[in-house]
């Protein structure tokens, strides 16, 4: 006769658009993501709540420095008799490409009592825990591109009974993934170019300026930077962000010798009979040495 086989499965379910938990075990009943687009927190639903879904959305587009703050998660519980949740963490990776990188933890902090509810055999405690104020800023260091934002959260539970163990609110372990797109559609900030001058030469040096996206931008030209002859000249700057956004600003070179001649000490020129002078000579701070003119005998 053929024996029976009673096989007892434990089963470890990772939450995603379902929750399965035994009578007397605690539960994450609802899980939220809490981003700020500049006008407040809005909490967007990854498990079990009336919020709009973070899976699969796309975010943006952003353009460099504006607002996309993760601030946190929301996760409401609740625990039944030796079933504690002791500990909740947010995980999350922003990442292009098919190779990502370690999720970053941020701790989802107990924040309040919801009341008792008859979800156990017994009673159950609900709690709310939360975590609203992480600032913490997605798009800071991102070059213009489209991002993967991959979240997951867990609730770590204690037993003297059963055990410890967590409960992961992951989509079915494929965890919860969003995206966002980063533009750049803004020209470099246009700066303010001083007159260069000099009075025999003048030089330029390369000026810099701000861009929303690439930081500090130093200007290019393919213009002489060094002029040596008097009169005014332009100089003109490219500025290019190398997102596709350029401007090119002119900068004046002014080269006007305003310090006259030094007056030189003349000696009289004497004779008994007869004098004749000789050319005298002086200094100039552009042309050196000059030579006197003059009409007279």
């Amino acid at each position: 006769m053929k024996g029976v086989r009673l096989i007892i499965c434990a089963l470890l379910f990772i939450a995603g658009s379902a929750s399965t938990f035994a009578q007397n075990e605690s539960s994450v009943d609802e899980s939220n993501l809490i981003l700020n687009f500049g006008s407040g927190n809005q909490y967007f639903n990854l498990f079990n709540s009336g919020n709009p879904n973070f899976q699969g959305t796309t975010f943006g587009p952003f353009n460099c420095g504006d607002t996309f703050i993760l601030n946190g998660a929301q996760q409401l519980t609740h625990k039944c008799g030796d079933h504690n949740i002791s500990y909740s963490e947010l995980n999350y990776r922003i990442y292009q490409g098919a190779t990502p990188p370690a999720f970053t933890q941020v701790e989802i902090l107990y924040n309040s009592d919801l009341g008792t509810f008859n979800y156990c055999t017994g009673t159950s405690n609900d709690q709310n825990w939360e975590t609203a104020g992480a600032g913490i800023d997605i798009l800071a260091g991102l070059a213009p591109g489209t991002y993967n934002f991959e979240v997951y959260t867990t609730a770590t539970y204690e037993s003297v009974i059963d055990g410890n163990g967590t409960h992961f609110i992951s989509n079915f372990g494929a965890n919860f993934i969003a995206t966002f797109t980063i533009q750049d559609t803004i020209d470099p900030v246009i700066p303010t170019l001083a007159d260069v001058t000099g009075e025999c030469s003048a030089t330029a040096t390369a000026p810099t300026t701000t861009d929303n996206c690439s930081g500090v931008l130093t200007g290019t030209t393919s213009d002489p930077l060094t002029y040596n002859t008097q009169g005014t000249f332009v100089i003109n700057w490219t500025f290019d962000d190398g997102n596709g956004n350029t401007i090119v600003v002119p900068q004046n070179v002014i080269v006007d010798d305003i310090t006259s001649p030094v007056i030189p000490t003349l000696a009289d020129v004497t004779g008994e009979c007869s004098a004749t002078a000789t050319v005298p000579t002086t200094t100039d701070n552009c042309s050196g040495t000059l030579t006197g003119t003059t009409s007279d005998p």
